[in-house]
């Protein structure tokens, strides 16, 4: 897979997380010490998430030698990621209630 990031944002992915792979995206809700503190887990990790969102394709690009798959129960986000991260989505219906 191709890199996420150009000589431009390498610099930005500096400053954004010097552990992450991948430039986050700018709509990404997670940030800071604890993103930092994830990427550093990955590379090659085994990597399951919970739902999909603009931070999909970062999650991949973080993970390029390690294994990332996406459960997600909502049809409307999966049809938004591109062509690889819908390959690496298993769409989910939960039976349990609140």
């Amino acid at each position: 897979m191709a890199s996420m990031h150009t000589p431009k944002t390498a610099a930005r992915r500096q400053d954004a997380s010097p552990s992450c792979r991948a430039t986050p995206s700018p709509e990404q809700q997670l940030q800071g010490i604890v993103l930092d503190a994830l990427c550093q887990k990955l590379g090659s990790a085994k990597f399951l998430v919970f739902g999909s969102g603009h931070d999909s394709p970062f999650w991949v690009a973080s993970n390029p030698d390690g294994t990332t798959r996406f459960l997600e129960r909502h049809k409307d986000w999966i049809d938004l990621q591109p062509e690889h991260v819908k390959a690496l989505t298993t769409a989910v219906a939960y039976t349990s209630k609140l």
